[in-house]
């Protein structure tokens, strides 16, 4: 049944990942055929990680103590629903209302997933099926932009929505005729306190938005670098998206596997280095196709960072039953944080300073970062 699980879990995220990434090459391609400006592009970017920073950490409440069964139904609903929105969006504030559900239906899944993995899995184990995980939803993510752009220009905007409310709508069945098991001594106890006095749960936290913030800058703001500077179509522009995703999907089931086995921070740290690394070039870029290849490198950086950094976030609750639900909403949160101050300052940064410019100050706090997280001791589970 444990297996039977994953697999479901792995799916689930994967259908969430698709639907991420099909809104990628599209929403600034439909903003700039209907003239919204790019601060309103970045605002409908933002509000799919506002919505998971405001909704992750009550959905881990309720995951820890009734189950996680339930809101992984409610969240593949809420997922068809956005996609069928998005398929019949003709406005910008159409496109708000179906990424809002977006946001909501991927708080749910992601924190109630990687909730469940958490606690069916010990800590010796995790970082490898965090990684497996993150794989899955990098295929996703890689699969996403070239389903988005490629069909879009081929068969018209809805199909590829059409597509991915199929199959949350499959997924959600899937979850009706499974049975999860929960620890039940979680009914009657009172949520346990969020560690903040632990440097796991800091540094983790501090990590995951820090890497996140780059790619909140990457996703509205490249597509519309790359178009311009170099011409390219949107087909292009989910091919590149898609190429670090590919990356993504390589680093982080090995990197995940391999800081079960010899520590988190070193993973983390490298993820930092490569990650600054990767935007520096990207300035330096002379042709699409150089940014094609740094992208992967990108990809690989995050991978090493954000999979161990989960990992991490998580052995600060092994000691205190089953409070997995708030460790995931710590990561959600993270993560929503990042990608929402990646858009909303890039954009406002990117029309003062250019894309070089906001690539050079990432790359500087990246750095930074880095530094931050070596000079911390982070104990190991």
């Amino acid at each position: 049944m444990k297996k039977k699980l994953f697999y479901l879990v792995c799916f689930a995220i994967f259908v969430d990942s698709v639907l991420y990434g099909v809104v990628v090459p599209l929403l600034p391609a439909f903003a700039r055929a209907n003239n919204i400006h790019p601060h309103l592009l970045g605002y409908i970017f933002a509000l799919y990680p506002l919505t998971i920073l405001i909704f992750s950490l009550p959905v881990g409440f309720l995951a820890d103590k009734y189950g996680g069964r339930i809101l992984m139904i409610l969240g593949m609903l809420g997922m068809a629903l956005a996609t069928v929105i998005f398929a019949y969006a003709r406005s910008a504030p159409m496109l708000f209302l179906g990424r809002f559900l977006q946001g909501l239906a991927a708080a749910v899944t992601w924190t109630v997933a990687l909730a469940l993995i958490c606690g069916k899995f010990p800590a010796q184990e995790r970082g490898g099926k965090i990684g497996i995980i993150g794989g899955i939803s990098a295929f996703g993510l890689m699969a996403g932009p070239v389903v988005g752009g490629v069909f879009s220009e081929w068969c018209g905007w809805a199909l590829p929505f059409y597509i991915c409310a199929f199959f949350a709508l499959l997924t959600g069945i899937g979850f009706v005729f499974i049975a999860i098991e929960r620890d039940k001594s979680g009914d009657d106890k009172a949520p346990k306190p969020i560690p903040w006095n632990d440097a796991r749960v800091i540094l983790s936290c501090f990590a995951i938005i820090l890497g996140t913030i780059g790619l909140g800058v990457f996703e509205p703001l490249l597509p519309l670098y790359v178009m311009e500077r170099f011409n390219v179509g949107k087909a292009l522009v989910g091919i590149l998206f898609g190429f670090i995703s590919l990356s993504y999907i390589v680093a982080q089931p090995f990197f995940g596997g391999l800081s079960d086995r010899y520590g988190r921070k070193p993973f983390i740290l490298a993820g930092f280095a490569i990650v600054a690394l990767s935007c520096l070039l990207i300035i330096l870029a002379k042709s699409f196709w150089s940014i094609f290849i740094i992208g992967g490198i990108f990809g690989i950086g995050l991978g090493l960072l954000i999979v161990p950094a989960m990992a991490l976030i998580s052995e600060a609750f092994d000691s205190g039953g089953s409070s997995y639900g708030v460790s995931a909403s710590l990561y959600n949160i993270s993560l929503a944080i990042g990608l929402a101050l990646g858009p909303l300052f890039g954009g406002i940064a990117y029309e003062r300073i250019g894309f070089a410019g906001v690539l050079a100050y990432y790359a500087i706090c990246m750095l930074l970062g880095g530094v931050i997280v070596f000079n911390v001791r982070i104990r190991r589970s």
